[in-house]
C-alpha cells in the first residue's frame, strides 16, 4: 500500500492536471485533436485526477482511523 500523498503532493496533481487539460484545449483549438479525441482524452485525465483525489481522501481517513495511538486507546 502507498503512503497518503502529502498536500504538496495533491497541490502538484492540481497543477499538472490543469496543464494537461490547457495543453489538450490548445491541440483541440488548433485542430490536432479532433472533438471525440479531445473528449475522451478529458474523460480520461479527469477519470485519473478524480480516483487520485478520492484515494487520497480514504488513504487519510483510514490512517486517521487506525493510527497506532487512537488503536491503543480503544483497546484500553
Amino acid at each position: 500500500a502507498r503512503a497518503p500523498a502529502g498536500d504538496d503532493d495533491i497541490s502538484n496533481q492540481t497543477q499538472a492536471f490543469n496543464r494537461l487539460i490547457s495543453r489538450l484545449v490548445c491541440l483541440h483549438k488548433d485542430g490536432t485533436i479532433d472533438d471525440e479525441g479531445f473528449s475522451q482524452l478529458v474523460r480520461m485525465a479527469s477519470t485519473s485526477f478524480i480516483e487520485s483525489e478520492i484515494t487520497h481522501t480514504v488513504d487519510c481517513s483510514l490512517e486517521a482511523a487506525f493510527a497506532p495511538d487512537r488503536l491503543l486507546r480503544s483497546w484500553r
